[in-house]
């Protein structure tokens, strides 16, 4: 249906008006197109996620909402992005080589050439919400350890102001956990990165087979 008003839409007229005819015109034949009721009255469902993995294309779409706050501040800093919109693509990626993304090649076709030799904690998982939970634990894992990697490549560690005492994961999570504690859908991820082993480490958390320990987190 949007083809065909994009192909009758006019391209040139004689006045203002008359292109305001002739879009009109478009606009009310539109009308009696089967598909009309279902398409331009249906409610707007936004993605909650806006950087996508496509299986069949073996394809990362970003989406305009990702290159928005809180995902990405277009003047914050390096360890921003990479706790924002960083930790975004690496939980679209994971889909690369889960079940199913491991089955297919690079055009999406079938391909049996991967085969599991040990076992995988993502099977683990009884639940999709368990498999989406662990999937977003690795995919943190492996933000953490890239803007490590480039920090160190740049001789450099950026700190957050008046929070230049923290440590390095420290400082990582705390900026992951800023970008997603006010998103009432992706709240949860900063109560996910509590349950991280290299969490636990940095803000000296409570061991359970330990006494008297508490986390320095709140």
């Amino acid at each position: 249906m949007l083809n065909e008003i994009t192909t009758a839409f006019p391209a040139e007229g004689t006045s203002l008006f008359s292109l305001r005819l002739q879009t009109m015109k478009v606009l009310q034949e539109s009308r009696t197109n089967r598909y009309y009721s279902s398409l331009l009255t249906r409610r707007v469902r936004w993605f909650t996620r806006s950087v996508r993995y496509l299986y069949s294309r073996n394809y990362l779409e970003v989406g305009v909402w990702a290159l928005l706050a809180p995902s990405y501040m277009r003047h914050g800093s390096r360890l921003m992005t990479f706790s924002g919109l960083g930790f975004e693509i690496a939980r679209s990626l994971v889909r690369s080589f889960d079940s199913h993304g491991r089955m297919l090649d690079g055009n999406g076709q079938p391909d049996t050439r991967w085969a599991q030799k040990l076992k995988c904690s993502l099977y683990d998982a009884k639940t999709r919400r368990e498999r989406r939970a662990l999937a977003d634990i690795f995919a943190m894992n492996v933000t953490l350890q890239a803007f490590g990697d480039s920090a160190t490549a740049l001789h450099s560690y950026p700190k957050l102001r008046f929070l230049e005492s923290l440590s390095e994961d420290e400082t990582f999570f705390v900026s992951l956990c800023s970008h997603f504690c006010g998103d009432k859908e992706r709240v949860e991820l900063c109560d996910l990165a509590t349950r991280t082993t290299r969490f636990s480490k940095a803000f000296r958390c409570e061991d359970r087979t330990m006494s008297e320990r508490r986390c320095e987190f709140l």
